[in-house]
């Protein structure tokens, strides 16, 4: 599923270290071209792409099988995307992530066969795209976090091809009603903005599967969202939210929901952490621990009643016991944790709670396969 977020292939990223010869920049099995971690500035990336691609013209009958498909840009000076880049006319995936990319030219518009775009962590605001992005009929995968966006850009709406868009670590303050015009969506990110609420229509995506709305300004969440039947993956958490929608209980396909750091959880545990346990469950608690025997002589029989109505805890790596108090502890999915979880567990003590491990993020794509048996104890709060 999801993961932090949300990079769709660290794989290709990992193996892209700077090389010494040219012939290195080449990926033969993939068609792919590493110019990563290079320093390149603009001019010196257009000079080496014009080079590559005057050198296919020349010999296209010995090296034909060198038409690039996936260009890897990424961690170098780049300020801009420049039009040279169209002339890769068989580009699937592009990588500009990591540059300090202030201007995306039309021309990558033009590019037929592009599938997925990566333009994250550069300096793109609100007039930095092309005006028109009708033509990138094949784009799958928008990756714009970690940008200067301050309003959701309305052109990214004309592809109505996207499954995977990804626009944290921005400044956006408003979601466009007209969100449902991306009907094939499958994954959005939109963690790490200014939101102070959603658009009803976010409920009319069909095909929806994990959103990610995590620390943003969110007060409350539009009932449509539990319209959403395939959505397996909703974090909310680092938000403002005291109430949830009631029709999320009955959302079947949701297995993993985060509400960690919401004023709706924070009083609830509040609540809870502040109730002693009386002197008899503790000395109750220590016979059951310890093992201690007893004759039913020795004790009152309401006293035998009360030992007998103890309750295991249910961290399995804690042999304790809980009878009246218990620990009502919420467990929460830490930063796009990849467990499914039980929102309201019964703990002996606050120091059974125990973390299980995190995610990276990726691509929907990527994240089939869930285990079934991790589903979600549907317990909602407020």
């Amino acid at each position: 599923m999801a993961s932090s977020f949300l990079t769709s292939y660290s794989r290709d990223s990992a193996s892209s270290g700077s090389s010494e010869g040219e012939d290195d920049l080449w990926m033969d099995r993939d068609n792919k071209l590493n110019l990563s971690h290079r320093e390149l500035d603009t001019d010196s990336f257009e000079v080496m792409i014009a080079n590559i691609v005057t050198e296919e013209e020349e010999v296209v009958e010995t090296r034909a099988c060198k038409k690039i498909n996936h260009l890897l840009a990424t961690n170098n000076l780049l300020s801009t995307v420049p039009d040279i880049v169209s002339h890769l006319s068989n580009l699937t995936r592009l990588d500009f992530s990591n540059n300090s990319i202030k201007l995306v030219c039309d021309a990558i518009t033009s590019l037929p066969s592009l599938t997925h775009l990566y333009l994250r962590n550069n300096q793109i605001a609100d007039n930095d795209l092309p005006k028109d992005m009708i033509g990138m009929r094949n784009l799958r995968t928008l990756n714009l976090s970690g940008n200067r966006l301050t309003s959701f850009p309305p052109q990214i709406l004309d592809i109505s091809s996207l499954r995977n868009l990804f626009l944290g670590a921005n400044c956006i303050k408003e979601i466009s009603s007209s969100i449902n015009r991306l009907r094939r969506l499958k994954l959005l990110y939109l963690g790490g903005n200014e939101l102070n609420s959603l658009p009803s229509e976010i409920g009319e995506l069909p095909f929806m599967q994990i959103l990610l709305l995590s620390d943003n300004k969110l007060k409350k969440l539009p009932l449509s969202l539990c319209n959403l039947s395939r959505l397996q993956c909703l974090h909310l958490h680092q938000n403002k939210l005291t109430t949830l929608p009631h029709g999320l209980i009955n959302m079947k396909s949701l297995s993993e929901l985060s509400l960690r750091e919401n004023p709706l959880v924070m009083r609830f545990i509040r609540d809870m952490e502040f109730q002693p346990s009386s002197l008899l469950e503790m000395a109750a608690r220590s016979m059951k621990a310890d093992k201690i025997p007893y004759n039913k002589e020795d004790l009152p029989l309401s006293l035998q009643m009360y030992l007998s109505m103890s309750h295991e805890c249910v961290n399995p790596r804690c042999n304790g016991v809980y009878f009246d108090h218990r620990v009502e502890h919420v467990k929460f999915s830490d930063f796009c944790g990849k467990y499914k979880i039980p929102l309201l567990q019964y703990l002996c003590s606050p120091q059974c709670r125990d973390q299980l491990p995190e995610y990276a993020d990726c691509d929907l794509e990527d994240a089939d396969g869930l285990e079934e048996e991790l589903r979600l104890k549907r317990v909602l709060l407020g």
